[in-house]
C-alpha cells in the first residue's frame, strides 16, 4: 500500500493527473490472521544475561585477552591522536603490572574521551567509536584495530571494577568513570585539569585501572602481550612489581625476525648464512627468512619443521597480523607452520577478523590478501632462478632445476595451504621448465606454457645425454645446436 501511494504522488506531480489514493498505511489493529495466532512475536533482550555472557569465559574462552582489548584500545587512541605527527617517537603506552596487589594499570597519551564518547561508546555495547559514520567522514584514512565497541566489557572477565581517568582536549575538564560491575548504574566525576591524578595525562590521554579477582586466571602479563602485540607503532613499555620498563613489540615483521634469528638462529639455520627480506604490497608487509646453501650457492626458503621442543615452536615469530595486533599464529597463507614468515596486513584491504580476534572473516579482502601471500613466496623463488643464471653464472638448466628445492617448504604437497585456487596460481608461476625456442633456451612456468599454442615434448635417450652435458655447462647453449 505504501509503494502504491508513492507512485500515485509521482505520476500526480509528472503528469498532473486527477488520482486520489487516500489510503497509505492499514490499520492492522483489528486485522486477526486466521488460524495464527493475534499477537506478533520477536527477539527480545535480556541485557543482564547479555552482559554476563560477553563477560564470561564463553566467548573468548581466554581471560589473557583482556590485556590485549585495553592495550589495542590505547594503541587505537594513540594512533589517532598522532596520525598527523610522529606516532613513532610521541605516542606512548605504558602498562603496569603488580603481582602482590594484582593490579594492572594501562595508561597512553591518546585523544581521551569526551563525555559524548563515554555515553555513546564506552558505554554502549556494541558501538565502537571507529566505526561511527561521522567519526569515518572526519577520519577517512584511519583503520583501527577495535571494531565491535565490546573491548572494556572485556576487563570484567578478570576484574569485578574498574576505574577510567580521561582527558580530551576537546574538553575543559577530565572524566572518572567507576564502573563497580558490569551491571550497575554509574556515575561520571567532573576534574579539573590541576587536579593530581589529572596531571600525569595532561592534555590528553587515559589511564585505566582494574585489580584482579582472586578467582581469575593468573596472567603472565610480559609473555601475554609479547604474544599479541607485535607492530603497534608507537612506543609500549610494561613495567613489572617496579623493575625496569620491558619495551614490546617490533618496528615491522622484517625486525621481528632478524632479532629472532640473531638469539636462536643457529636453531633453525646452523652455521648456514642467512637473511631476511621484507616485500610490501598494497598495505601488506611480508617477511621471510632465507639461508644460503655454501655448496650450491643459492637461496632458499627457511622452513620451521626442525624445532625440536614445544618451546622452541612458540617462541618462533610466525603468523598473521591485523594492524599489528597478532591474529593467526600459522605460517602466513598456510595452515600449520612451515615457512619462518610473518605477515602484517593494514589500511582498508586489510581482512577483517571475527569478534574473538581468533581468525579472518572469510571475504574478499581475506582472499586477496593469501594471494598476495602466495605470489610474493613465488616471486622469491623466481627472482633466485635468475640470480643463479645471471650473477652465479650458472647454466639456466642447472638454475631451473634448482627451483624444486629453493621453494620446497612453499611447494612442498604435504603444507596444508589457506586458499586452494590461489594458492594453485600462484605455483603456476614458478619458474619449473625448460623451453627452447627459435635456437634459445628460456624458463618458463606453468601459466606460460598454456598461453603457448604449439608445444612439444621429446623424450630420448640422446636428449637426456645432451641435458646432463648442457646442464654443467658454464654458458647457456640449446640442445638443438648440441645435436
Amino acid at each position: 500500500m505504501e509503494k502504491s501511494f508513492l507512485a500515485i504522488e509521482k505520476s500526480r506531480k509528472q503528469h498532473a493527473a486527477r488520482y486520489d489514493f487516500p489510503w497509505r498505511k492499514i490499520d492492522d489493529k483489528k486485522v486477526e490472521a486466521e488460524g495464527f495466532i493475534p499477537r506478533t512475536f520477536g527477539f527480545e533482550l535480556d541485557q543482564t544475561k547479555i552482559l554476563t555472557l560477553l563477560t564470561g569465559h564463553t566467548l573468548y574462552n581466554d581471560s589473557t585477552v583482556v590485556l590485549r582489548e585495553l592495550t589495542q584500545n590505547a594503541i587505537d587512541a594513540v594512533r589517532l591522536q598522532w596520525q598527523k605527527g610522529n606516532v613513532s617517537e610521541c605516542g606512548k603506552i605504558n602498562i603496569l603490572w603488580n603481582s602482590s596487589r594484582e593490579e594492572l594499570v594501562i595508561t597512553d597519551n591518546g585523544t581521551g574521551m569526551t563525555q559524548e564518547v563515554i555515553e555513546n561508546h564506552l558505554l554502549k555495547v556494541g558501538s565502537s567509536r571507529y566505526q561511527d559514520p561521522q567519526f569515518i567522514k572526519e577520519n577517512p584514512s584511519f583503520s583501527p584495530i577495535s571494531r565491535f565497541g565490546i573491548g572494556v566489557l572485556t576487563a570484567f572477565m578478570v576484574a569485578d571494577s574498574v576505574e577510567i581517568i580521561t582527558v580530551s582536549e576537546e574538553e575543559d575538564e577530565a572524566r572518572q568513570v567507576s564502573l563497580r560491575t558490569v551491571h550497575g548504574k554509574y556515575l561520571i566525576r567532573l576534574l579539573s585539569h590541576s587536579s593530581e591524578v589529572v596531571s600525569d595525562l595532561k592534555p590528553h590521554g587515559t589511564t585505566i585501572r582494574l585489580r584482579l579477582r582472586p578467582s581469575a586466571k593468573k596472567v603472565d602479563v610480559l609473555a601475554t602481550l609479547r604474544r599479541w602485540i607485535l607492530f603497534p607503532e608507537c612506543n609500549v613499555h610494561v613495567e613489572i612489581d617496579g623493575q625496569p620498563a620491558v619495551r614490546i613489540g617490533y618496528k615491522n615483521p622484517e625486525e621481528a625476525l632478524n632479532l629472532y634469528l640473531k638469539n636462536n638462529g643457529k636453531r633453525l639455520v646452523g652455521s648456514r648464512e642467512y637473511r631476511v627480506v621484507q616485500k610490501n604490497i598494497c598495505g601488506l608487509d611480508l617477511a621471510y627468512a632465507i639461508s644460503r646453501d655454501e655448496f650450491f650457492k643459492d637461496w632458499s626458503l627457511i622452513g620451521v619443521g626442525e624445532t625440536r621442543t614445544s618451546q622452541d615452536f612458540e617462541e618462533i615469530p610466525v603468523g598473521t597480523c591485523i594492524e599489528g595486533i597478532a591474529v593467526d599464529f600459522n605460517t602466513p597463507g598456510f595452515e600449520g607452520r612451515s615457512i619462518l614468515a610473518i605477515a602484517n596486513a593494514r589500511g582498508k584491504t586489510a581482512p577483517r577478523t571475527n569478534v574473538a580476534r581468533s581468525a579472518l572473516e572469510d571475504t574478499n579482502e581475506r582472499t586477496a590478501t593469501i594471494s598476495q601471500i602466495y605470489e610474493l613466496y613465488a616471486a622469491q623463488v623466481a627472482d633466485e632462478v635468475k640470480r643463479l643464471a645471471a650473477i652465479e653464472e650458472y647454466s639456466l638448466s642447472w638454475a631451473v632445476g634448482q627451483a624444486a628445492y629453493i621453494s620446497a617448504a612453499f611447494a612442498s604437497p604435504r603444507t596444508r595451504v589457506s586458499d586452494r585456487a590461489t594458492y594453485a596460481a600462484a605455483i603456476g608461476k614458478l619458474p619449473l621448465f625448460l623451453v627452447e625456442s627459435d635456437g634459445r633456451r628460456i624458463s618458463a612456468s606453468l601459466e606460460e606454457l598454456e598461453t603457448r599454442r604449439d608445444l612439444w615434448l621429446i623424450e630420448a635417450p640422446l636428449v637426456r645425454s645432451v641435458e646432463n652435458l648442457i646442464r654443467e655447462a658454464p654458458t647457456n647453449v640449446s640442445a638443438r645446436s648440441v645435436i
